[in-house]
């Protein structure tokens, strides 16, 4: 056993499996280590994809609540912050237990999650970790470094960084430097985690958690979107979750188009990939090999047989070799395209690029890195690869480029897998199981965003996303974007002054379609709070208001919107004295969300 906790958390975990694929040998002693995964709590309720629920533990009677709750409730992680020795300590900084006695007692139902402040924490909490062997569990800090430090002693386990007031900072700057901390989360306070925000993140491999301090903040953080609520008062929390008893979507799942429209398109070209942008992609999947003379064009196969006139392995041509043949559809010819004639279509569009690594050559990931500083391209990809040599290379040449795993993962083994997940810092992508018990129990609870492979019809991607699933790779990509009758977003129409509003109140909203389609409707107020003015007669105050629409058999909730109070009208433009950050991003929330939503190539 001892053999076995070194190699997980002393860093040779590391050198052990750099080289190639983690053996099944060394996944079952990683495995062996981890002392099982914790049975995490599922809420009832009729919201699709629930938020986890995050307790942080701030207290002594918050950690006595945390070890004999009196309600069947329970979080599905617990934060319990350290001290400089190593022990749990409330805000204050007083001790209130000991991690090893604390992780013992939640240890198989509720994950634990080790904050820390100061350099001597994290080293407190490392050892905790290379001592105890466990593996799942996180590491949590507002300081990326000490993420980093924890998660190169104990690769392993989980990295989430928490960015204090956010709403001020880019989010590209926010998610670089997730990625090079090893983190997969990215907590936020309620006031910075609006729709757009959220989405940014979580279209990008990395989840959102948001802080909460009340009732109206849990139904705020879900209708955000966002994949956990962090909270101090966890039953209040399941309260807001459990009393959806509709069938409603606060978060509708992306729409990744596999290797464009191939049913229609050439795969992996230029106008399959902007076809499917067009048609409401919110990522295009596109697979990536390297001829001999270094050049990434974009290609399935090992050979050009099944989609070009010609014949050959691609890898052994070079590009101007490969440029002799062309891709061939029903008659139609095209060009076969490297990827830098295909980031052009990604720079004037919204659509985020999933390149997958498509060969083994591990010389394509410095190509690529070659390719992302000339073009300033990081902002607009993600990668994924089924070998993890590649994995590995991405770690060590691209970092700050989000990452998943595309092998299979599933309920028997997901806890043999977890420690790879945790040494190369990714997401998954996957054509495993694509039950709801896996996507919430072993992934949304970790802070894992399942991306799902590949949905072949249409009738498949209405089964996955009734069934709450995030990224949906799939064949029918125009489908999903715009055919049918799924919104991606409904939103508040911010241009509204109305009178008084309550609870059922009608407001106007706008259903967005994935392809950017706008259906005007109307909403009914679900939740509100009044926001008093100033003493200026020109502020009246305003509602910040969450609303259902119903379409079909389909309820949306809305993200929190601004609806200004009719007394706005007398004689001045804008909102008057509504200065807080809140207030401030929120009254541009619909603008720039459809904005995210509506943003077609430029041609």
């Amino acid at each position: 056993m001892k053999k076995a906790i070194i190699l997980v958390c002393a860093g040779l975990f590391g050198s052990l499996i750099l080289g190639g694929a983690l053996s099944p040998a060394s996944q079952t002693a990683a495995a062996a280590t981890a002392g099982g995964l914790s049975d995490t709590y599922q809420a009832e309720t009729a919201l699709v994809d629930p938020p986890t629920v995050v307790y942080d533990v701030t207290s002594a009677d918050a950690l006595e609540t945390l070890n004999g709750s009196l309600r069947e409730e329970r979080p599905g992680s617990a934060i319990l912050h350290l001290d400089a020795e190593g022990s749990v300590v409330d805000s204050g900084g007083d001790v209130i237990g000991v991690l090893g006695d604390t992780v013992s007692q939640i240890k198989g139902s509720v994950i634990p999650i080790l904050a820390v402040q100061t350099q001597q924490a994290a080293d407190a909490a490392a050892d905790y970790l290379q001592t105890s062997g466990l593996v799942d569990t996180a590491v949590l800090s507002e300081d990326p470094a000490l993420v980093k430090s924890v998660r190169d002693a104990c690769p392993a386990v989980r990295g989430i960084v928490y960015f204090r007031n956010a709403a001020a900072r880019k989010n590209y700057d926010m998610l670089k430097t997730a990625a090079l901390s090893k983190a997969g989360v990215v907590m936020l306070d309620r006031e910075a985690a609006t729709y757009e925000t959220v989405t940014y993140f979580q279209s990008r491999f990395k989840a959102v958690w948001v802080i909460s301090a009340d009732e109206f903040g849990d139904y705020a953080a879900i209708a955000s979107g966002a994949m956990g609520i962090v909270t101090e008062d966890f039953f209040g929390t399941y309260d807001a979750i459990s009393s959806f008893t509709e069938r409603t979507y606060a978060r509708m799942p992306f729409n990744v188009a596999h290797r464009g429209l191939p049913t229609t398109h050439h795969e992996n070209s230029v106008s399959g990939t902007r076809a499917a942008i067009e048609a409401g992609a919110t990522h295009v999947e596109l697979d990536g090999k390297l001829t001999t003379d270094g050049e990434i064009v974009m290609m399935h196969d090992d050979t050009i047989d099944r989609t070009t006139d010609g014949k050959g392995n691609i890898e052994k041509m070079t590009l101007a070799e490969a440029k002799t043949h062309m891709l061939d559809l029903h008659g139609k010819k095209e060009e076969i395209p490297t990827l830098k004639e295909i980031i052009p279509l990604f720079e004037r569009s919204n659509a985020i690029l999933v390149f997958e690594i498509k060969t083994n050559n591990t010389d394509l990931v410095s190509r690529l890195k070659e390719i992302l500083d000339e073009t300033n391209f990081y902002e607009h990809i993600v990668v994924i690869a089924f070998g993890y040599p590649n994995l590995a290379k991405m770690q060590e040449v691209l970092p700050q480029v989000p990452t998943a795993d595309l092998n299979s993962y599933n309920e028997s083994n997901f806890l043999s897998k977890l420690p790879t997940l945790g040494q190369y810092n990714c997401a998954i992508s996957t054509n495993g199981s694509k039950t709801k018990e896996f996507n919430e129990k072993y992934l949304r609870d970790r802070g894992i965003i399942g991306w799902y492979w590949t949905q072949e019809t249409e009738a498949a991607v209405d089964e996955a996303f009734r069934n709450g699933l995030v990224g949906l790779t799939n064949n029918v990509g125009a489908y999903f974007g715009g055919k049918n009758d799924t919104y991606r977003v409904v939103l508040g129409s911010q241009s509204s002054e109305m009178g008084p509003l309550s609870v059922g109140s009608s407001v106007p909203v706008q259903a967005v379609k994935y392809d950017g389609t706008i259906v005007e409707g109307t909403g009914e107020v679900v939740h509100l709070e009044e926001r008093k003015g100033s003493s200026d007669p020109r502020d009246p105050g305003y509602y910040e208001v969450m609303a259902k629409y119903v379409s079909g058999d389909m309820t949306y909730y809305t993200p929190a919107f601004i609806v200004v109070k009719e007394a706005e009208k007398k004689g001045c433009s804008g909102v008057i004295g509504l200065s807080s950050s809140l207030v401030a991003g929120t009254v541009l929330l619909s603008a720039a969300a459809l904005v995210l939503v509506r943003k077609k190539i430029k041609n």
